[in-house]
């Protein structure tokens, strides 16, 4: 059933079999671009290559279209959807951490949200989202973006912040003190 779809959508012949692993290949041609690959050389090079790891991660970042195969329900393409998801936020989140250490907070902190879109119950995003914020000097979203994790974690997890979380929030915010 793969490979007839594979088929429908790809170059005729595009779909080899492997005899001696009795298997069917991709044969690429010097003259085939395939979005997930060359996402995944991107990826690696901005890994390798630091002079251009920002370019090479922004137009990884602009190839990657959502989940990989999402209507394909084997355990091969749920496995690598995952991979490629993964790669897509770490990258967002590298791009992110470049881009505010350059001076362009303001990137930085969309990257952040974009990340966060895909990996909402990341706790460890939020809080470098609220430490962009504050480094922008932004401290009123600090304290939105602090109440909104306290809102999904209670809502759909039941339960809080760690304790770092709440270190973090009460060291770019902290409670005013009682006059006396």
């Amino acid at each position: 059933a793969t490979v007839y779809r594979m088929r429908r959508v790809l170059p005729e012949g595009l779909i080899g079999y492997n005899r001696p692993e009795e298997t069917y290949v991709v044969e690429w041609t010097a003259d085939t671009w395939y979005d997930v690959s060359a996402f995944d050389d991107l990826v690696n090079r901005a890994h390798k290559q630091e002079p251009r790891r920002a370019e090479l991660l922004e137009e990884a970042i602009s190839i990657y279209q959502g989940p990989y195969l999402s209507d394909v329900y084997s355990d091969w393409a749920a496995a690598r959807r995952e991979q490629l998801h993964q790669a897509y936020v770490e990258g967002l989140l590298m791009l992110a951490r470049m881009r505010i250490a350059s001076g362009d907070p303001g990137v930085g902190i969309e990257l952040y949200r974009k990340a966060l879109a895909e990996e909402p119950y990341r706790e460890d995003l939020h809080c470098e989202l609220m430490k962009a914020l504050a480094g922008a000097g932004r401290l009123a979203e600090v304290v939105q973006q602090y109440n909104a994790l306290v809102d999904l974690l209670r809502r759909e997890l039941h339960s809080g912040p760690t304790d770092e979380t709440e270190r973090l929030f009460r060291s770019i915010h902290p409670r005013p003190q009682a006059s006396s």
